[in-house]
């Protein structure tokens, strides 16, 4: 218990610093980034929460993805730049985020209720259950707004603040209270990232 508590404490504080990259733009961010999912993933796997473990490999293979983009991605292959989001991707990655998140929300349901289930139980468990279905709301939107920051993107600030405080909501009504703190941290970050952002638009 000690090695999975220190094991948190740790993917918790390069969760912190990789922000921070973030909010600089300093590439290092997303090694940092992988760095603490993978902890974060052997803390859920030592915990038997296997489909957030599922998640932070994607959030690895988004680290990579970003790595990849900040030094060697846009037109030219020297880096992206911040960039506003234009109208269609933004349709888009509205569209992605709905279909993902209520996939996510079906899986929650086949493992609460198995298979075959009717679309109704799926609003029933929402219904029953919103703190659950506000979290994989949560997960399909910071999945985007990972992707997002990847592309030097300004509007993935906005993204991570309604991102933050859904969360910092779900985790209050869930009587954690320390994890509250941090995503209201993470709120102020994602305040201080979108002003930063914005002055580096060209």
């Amino acid at each position: 218990m000690l090695t999975v508590t220190f094991l948190e404490a740790a993917a918790t504080v390069l969760g912190i610093l990789c922000v921070l990259g973030f909010i600089r733009q300093n590439v290092w961010a997303w090694p940092t980034a992988a760095l603490s999912a993978i902890l974060f993933g052997i803390v859920f796997h030592e915990a038997s929460l296997f489909a957030n473990m599922g998640l932070q490999a994607a959030y690895v293979a988004l680290a990579i993805y970003g790595w990849h983009q900040w030094r060697g991605g846009g037109p030219e292959r020297g880096g992206v730049h911040v960039q506003r989001l234009r109208a269609r991707q933004g349709a888009a990655l509205g569209a992605l985020v709905i279909i993902a998140a209520t996939a996510i929300l079906a899986l929650l349901v086949w493992v609460a209720h198995g298979v075959p289930f009717a679309p109704s139980d799926m609003a029933a468990f929402a219904a029953a259950e919103p703190a659950r279905a506000l979290d994989a709301l949560a997960t399909a939107m910071s999945l985007a707004g990972t992707w997002m920051q990847a592309k030097k993107i300004l509007e993935n600030w906005l993204l991570w603040i309604v991102t933050d405080l859904v969360l910092a909501g779900v985790f209050l009504s869930q009587g954690l209270y320390f994890t509250t703190a941090l995503y209201v941290l993470y709120l102020a970050m994602a305040l201080a990232g979108y002003r930063q952002w914005h002055k580096a638009l060209p």
